[in-house]
């Protein structure tokens, strides 16, 4: 489930996509724990991998307009927060797929034109 993430000041920063089941337990708990995921290079070296994982504490706080009930998410580190891989939007989600289309036939252009078969898996 889409998910925005707010700062103390309630300026929102993000959206990521949090399973429905941790959002349960947070909303019970009050407290959420998520890994900062650090993109790993093809050729780096196991001993070069961080030994501590970066993460993210978010609140849940309850909010509750009129008769609607909800939830606000407050992080505890708003650098972290923003290296968390974001949830995208519906509309958002269309473009990014095009892109990634467009991308995949430029690399598989070039690696044609450089003698290759396929970038895909190259």
């Amino acid at each position: 489930m889409n998910v925005v993430l707010y700062t103390r000041e309630l300026e929102p920063i993000t959206v990521v996509d949090i399973p429905i089941d941790a959002i349960r337990f947070a909303q019970k708990r009050g407290r959420l724990v998520l890994a900062v995921m650090d993109p790993i290079a093809f050729d780096q070296k196991a001993r070069d991998l961080p030994v501590r994982l970066r993460t993210v504490g978010l609140e849940f706080v309850p909010l509750r307009y009129r008769d609607a009930e909800g939830w606000l998410a407050l992080v505890d580190d708003e650098t972290n927060a923003l290296a968390i891989e974001p949830g995208w939007l519906p509309g958002q989600q269309v473009m990014l797929n095009r892109h990634a289309k467009v991308q995949r036939m430029l690399m598989d252009a070039l690696f044609k034109l450089m003698g290759h078969e396929s970038g895909g898996d190259a």
